[in-house]
């Protein structure tokens, strides 16, 4: 303060008994700075204590391993993609081989049967394919080395076209089928890879046919055993892929 000033002020002191002059502003400054600083520490002192509480959150998931058999990411980045697995993936139950025994044309429509195995519990097979069929097969996994001849008749109906399919197994290289009519047709037996010991036979005709009884014969066309009546045991393959359903040969009796 000057002296001109103070002079002033003893002035009015004088004059005005209660004068007491404007307050001094300092003191007012230092109580508005001291309160800004404690307001300023009472917000980071509680900022501290959040950012240490999500840190003690966080901290157990960030150190956490990542799950076996997945890569780690850092924190903050996606996981990189999964690899693909070491090992190749299983392919599907392969087609059993089908081995040819006969073939031809029937009302127009091709044919062909081919001996197969189907399972451990259906592996002597035959299989008639072509526009008529579905695949169908029948198995002689009754069927033993030296026993007698045994077949499956296969009638199939479709719109106005009626065929027959005759399926077999001979222990010998030929086998002639008599009809009811008194017909008669020779047929060749085969032998495939699908069973060493066995001789398969097929053949499709047109209509529907009924089988009195089959003869096996040698090579020359002549008969080896008596003609045999029983068409035997033959099956289809069940859902477990085993002979299940049995097919009975068309016979004057049955």
């Amino acid at each position: 303060m000057t002296e001109p000033d103070a002079e002033f002020r003893g002035a009015l002191r004088d004059l005005i008994p209660d004068y007491t002059g404007p307050a001094d502003p300092v003191p007012r400054i230092v109580a508005r700075v001291r309160r800004r600083r404690a307001r300023r520490r009472t917000l980071l002192a509680v900022g501290g204590t959040g950012l240490t509480v999500v840190l003690a959150l966080l901290a157990p998931m960030l150190l956490l391993p990542a799950p076996a058999g997945l890569p780690a990411a850092y924190p903050g980045e996606s996981a990189p993609p999964i690899p693909p697995p070491s090992a190749p993936v299983p392919a599907g139950r392969p087609e059993p081989p089908v081995y040819p025994v006969a073939s031809g044309v029937v009302d127009g429509m091709p044919w062909a049967i081919g001996s197969t195995s189907v399972s451990t519990g259906a592996r002597r097979c035959l299989r008639a394919d072509g526009r008529a069929f579905a695949r169908d097969t029948v198995c002689f996994d009754g069927w033993t080395a030296g026993a007698p001849v045994t077949w499956a008749i296969l009638p199939v109906a479709g719109g106005r076209v009626t065929i027959t399919s005759i399926a077999g197994v001979s222990p010998g290289p030929a086998v002639r089928i008599r009809f009811a009519d008194g017909s008669v047709q020779s047929v060749p037996a085969r032998r495939t890879a699908t069973d060493p010991a066995a001789r398969f036979f097929g053949v499709v005709l047109a209509g529907s046919v009924t089988v009195r009884d089959v003869t096996v014969l040698d090579a020359a066309g002549h008969p080896i055993r008596a003609a045999v009546r029983n068409p035997g045991s033959p099956c289809r393959p069940g859902p477990s892929v085993g002979c299940a359903d049995p097919v009975p040969g068309r016979t004057p009796g049955g």
